[in-house]
């Protein structure tokens, strides 16, 4: 291999593949070939080009899915009649850089390699005068000759075509980029000799890793069949659509089909499975119509039941268990009856069980405990009949203790964080006999601290304040002696404090804002002496005044006027001296005001017409004449109206009746 035709070979190939290695080259020796080709190149040629010159050029050739001595048997070696066609018609396609066919589908690939040694042809071309394509048409694609010259002696038509760069696995002209090269066209197989086969052994990884979005699904569509190529593509692939502007692009060049072929021609290689389950998440990420699509286009290929599968296949491998709870999570993402559709087919495929048996495998892994409760948080959510029996077979698995062993192992792990108060929001959520029972499990784990030590850890990430928040609220709520037991607990634990802090410390944010009102709401209920403590707790914080806040911020967030109603329900009960001075400071704060605005601006809302009754009711309600003056400001305020237009647009719903005759019988 240190002949000098080798070693031109060799500079040829490191001009576009450094990461190729020559592992052969074979010098085709025909006589018959050769003569016709010389005498055309210098008999005939060399006196119609200017100045003499051939144009005579070392370029490439792929013969595909057939191998070059098929190809050379025939009597006129390589013959444009057996051309499939192409952007310059029927004719042999020659390019100056191997990158081109050896990144394209046009190499020929040798059985037995994995699709990593490959064979081409080095041929000589004696290209004459060239005409020079701008455009690509009906008309050049029909081509079987290239056009009359426009310069020199007349009616001589050109010799060959010469057009690009181009790319192989992109329609059009002159597009600069990965394997782009120059192409050359000829129409006569006497203008060409193959004068090498040669075989390259290619890391096809490193072509692969330098590709754009569509290159690189060309490349995992056209050799998704070759693992080390839907490796590196499905790598790169994420690695791009981790930026959003190229998820929809991906998407659009069928990146998504393509990655659930990749997964279901390599089940059992598992470096294949953890780079296409990762690179099927990132193309799914996204919360707006084109996310959600793509989400749907990933189920309808399969993408469930892959990951899944995945997972089950390789249940010690931790990369493949984090980015297939990752796809998991996004694809099963959303609210509408198609997610609901998705989250189903995830149960169904058994994917509940092995999320937990991800969690439970790789406890310390914080990539697994953060996608594995992600996607439980996310497959659980829901509540109709599916839903609640997915919380359940969640919870039968193992779910509350996993989630709650993942705070506890990654404490400041923000994401893990996150993820594990979401899976225990959605686990917990419910009110029935099972729901109860699934917060009491997730307190007797030790949820409860856990949550509020997460709150205390990062208290500026606000998607930890804000599942953290949601998390206490579900676990905490309830009426029967249990739930009391458990909200004193979190007040135990510092949970009305970490709440009012999360109020103070993303006073913009609508979701932290919903959720901490919802902890407090919950945490603070109750008539007995400790649940008036907690209340002046609440109060001591500062709530009174951040729950105010909050509903001035975010007056058309229907979540924020529900819940922060409800909390200044909880917090200002009470009929002792302490509970007149929170009614009073509710009243200066505004909160008479933003109760019956929330009314106003929600009036299909039957949580938020319930709440603010409840609200005005509690704030006003006393017998002095500061509790008067109370009431005077809420019909002042429109209270009266406000409640009499809740009763007519809930006529059914018993709560809103009860709760607004009370506050038309108080303000009477």
């Amino acid at each position: 291999m240190q002949s000098n035709e080798a070693l031109l070979i060799k500079t040829l190939l490191a001009r576009s593949c450094p990461s190729a290695r020559l592992s052969r080259v074979q010098r085709v020796q025909n006589k018959m070939l050769w003569r016709a080709y010389a005498n055309y190149r210098d008999d005939q040629l060399v006196h119609t080009c200017a100045g003499g010159d051939v144009n005579e050029m070392l370029l490439f050739h792929g013969t595909a899915e057939r191998a070059a001595a098929e190809v050379l048997a025939h009597q006129n070696g390589l013959d444009p009649r057996f051309s499939k066609g192409g952007f310059y018609g029927k004719g042999i396609y020659l390019a100056e850089d191997p990158s081109y066919p050896i990144g394209g589908r046009y190499a020929h690939r040798i059985s037995g390699s994995g699709g990593s040694r490959v064979q081409l042809l080095i041929v000589k071309a004696a290209l004459g005068s060239q005409q020079e394509m701008q455009r690509i048409s009906a008309e050049t694609r029909a081509m079987c000759m290239p056009d009359v010259r426009v310069e020199g002696p007349p009616r001589l038509l050109y010799d060959s075509v010469r057009g690009g760069p181009h790319r192989p696995f992109v329609s059009g002209g002159g597009e600069n980029g990965c394997n782009a090269s120059i192409v050359h066209v000829v129409y006569e197989s006497r203008q060409m000799y193959p004068a090498y086969v040669i075989e390259v052994e290619m890391e096809m990884g490193a072509e692969v890793r330098a590709m754009g979005v569509a290159a690189t699904a060309a490349a995992l569509r056209a050799h998704g069949s070759v693992s080390r190529v839907a490796l590196a593509a499905c790598g790169r692939l994420a690695d791009l659509c981790k930026d959003e502007q190229n998820r929809q692009a991906a998407a659009d060049t069928g990146a998504l089909e393509a990655i659930m072929a990749a997964l279901q021609a390599h089940p059992q290689d598992a470096g294949v499975q953890h780079y296409g389950c990762w690179a099927m998440g990132y193309v799914c990420l996204g919360t707006d119509a084109a996310g959600l699509a793509r989400m749907q286009r990933a189920a309808d290929a399969g993408g469930i039941e892959l990951a899944v599968t995945a997972l089950q296949a390789h249940p010690q491998v931790a990369a493949v268990q984090d980015n297939g709870c990752w796809a998991l999570a996004n694809v099963c993402f959303g609210s509408d009856a198609a997610a609901r559709a998705r989250r189903q087919r995830f149960v169904t495929a058994g994917g509940i069980e092995v999320a937990v048996a991800a969690l439970q495998a790789h406890p310390l892994v914080a990539g697994v405990q953060h996608n594995g409760c992600l996607a439980l948080g996310n497959v659980c959510s829901g509540t109709n009949a599916a839903g609640i029996a997915r919380k359940q077979r969640a919870a039968d698995a193992g779910g509350i203790e996993v989630a709650v062993a993942a705070l506890q192992a990654h404490p400041q792990h923000a994401g893990v964080q996150l993820a594990g108060c979401w899976a225990l929001v959605n686990v917990c959520s419910g009110s029935d006999a099972a729901a109860l029972a699934h917060k009491q499990r997730a307190a007797d784990a030790g949820g409860i601290e856990l949550v509020v030590a997460a709150l205390q850890a990062h208290p500026q990430v606000a998607g930890v304040q804000q599942n953290g928040c949601l998390a206490l609220g579900n676990v905490c709520c309830g009426s029967e002696t249990a739930a009391f037991a458990r909200k004193q607990r979190a007040a135990d634990a510092g949970c009305i404090e970490v709440a009012v802090a999360a109020l103070q410390a993303h006073p913009l944010v609508a979701g932290v804002q919903e959720n901490v009102c919802r902890a407090l709401g919950n945490v603070c209920l109750g008539g007995d002496a400790a649940a008036l403590a907690r209340k002046q707790r609440a109060a001591d914080a500062g709530s009174i005044e951040v729950v105010v806040a909050a509903l001035q911020a975010h007056p058309q967030v229907a979540g924020v006027q529900q819940f922060g109603c409800l909390a200044m329900n909880n917090v200002c009960f009470g009929t002792d001296a302490a509970g007149l001075v929170r009614k009073q400071r509710a009243a200066d704060a505004g909160c008479i005001e933003v109760a019956v605005a929330a009314m106003q601006a929600h009036p299909l809302v039957a949580g938020v017409q319930q709440n603010g009754c409840l609200a005005l009711v509690k704030v006003c309600s006393g017998s002095d004449a500061a509790a008067q003056a109370r009431r005077q400001r809420a019909v002042t305020a429109g209270a009266t109206v406000a409640v009499a237009g809740a009763m007519q647009a809930h006529p059914d719903d018993a709560a809103v009746r009860w709760q607004g005759q009370n506050l038309r019988d108080l303000l009477a």
